[in-house]
């Protein structure tokens, strides 16, 4: 949105989600792939194209999951937050990667 200008409002209209579901899910509030979230996610081309069962079972992932996690629920939780943290600076980095 920043990188377009654009508002909630404007993302609602052009993608047909509405806009307190955009606000929800930016600030968190939303977190699994309803179907809104995965249009709105289709609508700005980001998502998952393999799906999460996938990517879940690569062995890169696997093992950088393992290196990570402690094995706690805390440790669970961190893990997490980073990795909603990334989301942005991956996508940027793909963004970059894309325009080249």
């Amino acid at each position: 949105m920043s990188a377009s200008g654009k508002s909630e409002m404007d993302l609602s209209r052009a993608s047909g989600v509405p806009q307190y579901t955009i606000s929800k899910f930016l600030h968190g509030r939303i977190k699994s792939l309803t179907p809104d979230i995965q249009k709105l996610l289709a609508y700005a081309d980001i998502g998952i194209p393999f799906g999460v069962d996938v990517l879940s079972t690569d062995p890169r992932i696997r093992q950088a999951l393992g290196n990570a996690w402690d094995g706690t629920e805390g440790g669970t939780e961190l893990l997490a937050r980073t990795i909603h943290a990334l989301g942005p600076v991956i996508r940027t980095a793909r963004s970059k990667a894309q325009g080249e």
